[in-house]
């Protein structure tokens, strides 16, 4: 016997209809031969609702789509005329034939258009999901913590996206003595509270055996065969905005486990959840890989020991900044300070303090394109020494007092070369001899200080060589902006709603 030789209606059911016993998702085929000899076609019917709830409970609910699902079966046996509703629509023989596994989900065949309103079905979590949280064994007792085995999350580790492992630990002593229990390893963390971007964020536990506070709940579906975790990862954390809403503006308004069953989620067939977590999922890899580059990338300057070298006072003057208060702010002249020094060479910066010019600054005071600054004294030992090449781009220019300018006084010294060089490790191993253990950089360190000066040409050579290194990480910067677009647009194909 062929299946086609009979079949005439595909009734599929919501997965969990037969919770508690099986929660996968059930299709009711209808066969009858004369009839399916009548007609190329076969109906598919898509129920959504059977009056009960989907979670483990099935308890009764106000939506029941029996009744119109049975009127639209028996009208289409007695006239077999094509036709689509909001809950069905007839799909060939032939084109289902064309499937190698004769696949029979009716929505594998609907187009975009074809869907309900634009929309897939949505439910509440409570009527699909399972939840959990943790507990803190207190923390005076050493027992519950001391060379601990068991991995305990607290509402920081939320941040990791996928969590394969955290620093906390607690023992098995601890976890018997407190509300911690085991989590299933893909679940879905929520964090209920926590500081700044924390509360409503979402990260998979990617680990077994692992436990949580009581700042984080874990949520899994009932039947993997009607949700996948993956998928509630990511829809969950499109809608971080949405959900933060849910308690406010006020930050110390946390989420709790009642108010996240409330919350709404899409729930396509598994096989659009499927597609979906694999198309996000490669985006997020080419994400990740841009990331570890440009996390990774630090310029290098190979310095040759058959360089001729030169004292930098030889070569270049200095000048100690300006001093200012915030009464002189207003619309004038531009100040660098110690605040804008940041791990690169070339500065840009737009978000400056300004000062009034009138009598506060000269000519002499302002910075020429190649000027390179240090960081002249600073209670942070780590900001000593570093330095940046100003790129003036037009902009009138000039440098606190805690700073001190380098501005070359020979054609034969290219600044962006010693932009590089001076970020070098070498360079602060020379200038302080402990690395960067000093309090106070002084015009005279730097005028004594031994450079190398390789000639112009090849100076120039180098940092063309460094700069088209710079372009390749841009380009994966630019990188990361395309490919969490195209996230966010997939987002937005299945759910039909904007992110925002």
């Amino acid at each position: 016997m062929l299946i086609e030789d009979y079949l005439w209606c595909v009734a599929s059911l919501p997965a969990g209809v037969f919770n508690p016993y099986s929660g996968v998702k059930t299709c009711i085929l209808l066969m009858d031969k004369a009839l399916a000899k009548r007609t190329d076609e076969i109906l598919f019917v898509k129920i959504e609702s059977d009056g009960f709830g989907l979670g483990a409970q099935r308890r009764p609910i106000d939506k029941n789509a029996l009744p119109d699902a049975l009127r639209i079966i028996q009208a289409w046996k007695l006239s077999q005329q094509d036709f689509k509703s909001t809950v069905a629509h007839t799909v060939s023989r032939n084109r289902i034939l064309e499937s190698p596994n004769c696949n029979l989900s009716g929505d594998r065949y609907l187009s975009t258009s074809d869907r309900v309103g634009g929309k897939w079905q949505r439910v509440k979590l409570e009527d699909i999901c399972k939840f959990m949280t943790g507990g803190t064994p207190t923390s005076s007792n050493k027992e519950y913590y001391e060379n601990g085995e068991i991995p305990w999350l607290v509402s920081g580790d939320i941040h990791k996206g996928e969590i394969f492992d955290c620093a906390g630990r607690i023992t098995t002593v601890g976890m018997k003595n407190s509300n911690a229990k085991f989590l299933p390893k893909d679940s879905v963390l929520i964090a209920l509270n926590g500081q700044g971007k924390t509360r409503g964020t979402v990260a998979l536990l990617r680990m077994p055996k692992g436990t949580c506070n009581q700042s984080l709940v874990s949520i899994n579906p009932v039947s993997r065969e009607q949700l996948l975790p993956d998928f509630l990862f990511y829809q969950l954390g499109a809608m971080y905005t949405q959900i933060r809403k849910l308690t406010g503006d006020n930050e110390r308004s946390g989420l709790s486990i009642s108010i996240i069953k409330t919350i709404q989620v899409t729930l396509p067939p598994l096989e659009e959840q499927q597609r979906l977590v694999m198309e996000v999922d490669g985006y997020r890899k080419i994400i990740e890989g841009a990331k570890q580059v440009i996390a990774n990338y630090k310029p290098t300057l190979k310095v040759d020991p058959s360089w001729s070298k030169v004292k930098l006072g030889e070569i270049s003057e200095f000048k100690n900044g300006v001093n200012y208060s915030a009464a002189n702010k207003g619309t004038g002249i531009s100040v660098i300070g110690v605040s804008h020094f940041k791990n690169k060479v070339i500065s840009d910066e737009r978000d400056l303090d300004e000062i009034n010019p009138k009598g506060l600054v000269r000519s002499t005071d302002l910075l020429n394109d190649g000027d390179i600054l240090f960081v002249r004294s600073n209670g942070n030992k780590a900001l000593v020494g570093r330095n940046v090449v100003v790129n003036t781009r037009g902009q009138r220019l000039t440098h606190s007092a805690f700073t001190i300018r380098l501005r070359f006084t020979s054609n034969k010294a290219v600044p962006l070369f010693f932009g590089y060089l001076f970020k070098s490790a070498e360079f602060r191993t020379a200038l302080t001899g402990r690395g960067a253990n000093i309090n106070n950089l002084s015009q005279e360190m730097l005028q004594s200080l031994e450079v190398p000066m390789p000639p112009t040409s090849l100076q120039r050579e180098i940092v063309t060589g460094i700069e088209a290194e710079g372009a390749m990480v841009d380009s994966n910067r630019k990188l990361i902006e395309v490919f969490e677009k195209k996230i966010q647009d997939k987002l937005v194909e299945i759910w039909e709603e904007e992110q925002k």
